[in-house]
């Protein structure tokens, strides 16, 4: 199954920015989200950082697949409550470490 929203997080190897493609999600309850790195070859980990939109803080490019809609490494399925959802992340590029303490976001709700 496909993801309803799909995030790529990229990071500058020479100046460590980052981009997140989009930066803000507006999601909807049971809606799957896909974190995906843009940079060829690098691992990634994403971690929110008080409340999680789903049942898990920690997804990465090695998560488990779920047994819900999502089906897929790097999905998250939008259970929580409504709500604004902040995340940092990660990019391992088999040299550095790269680390954004907090620039994503994903807001749950109505969206009618």
């Amino acid at each position: 199954m496909a993801a309803d929203h799909i995030v790529t997080i990229t990071v500058d190897s020479v100046t460590g920015e980052f981009t997140y493609s989009p930066t803000d999600v507006r999601a909807q309850k049971n809606e799957t989200i896909e974190f995906q790195c843009g940079n060829l070859n690098s691992k990634f980990e994403v971690m929110f950082k008080h409340r999680t939109p789903g049942d898990r803080t920690h997804i990465s490019d090695r998560t488990p697949k779920d047994e819900g809609p999502a089906g897929k490494k790097g999905h998250l399925q939008c259970t929580g409550d409504y709500g604004q959802y902040t995340y940092g992340a990660a990019i391992y590029d088999g040299n550095n470490v790269f680390i954004d303490a907090g620039c994503g976001h994903i807001g749950v709700g109505n969206n009618n």
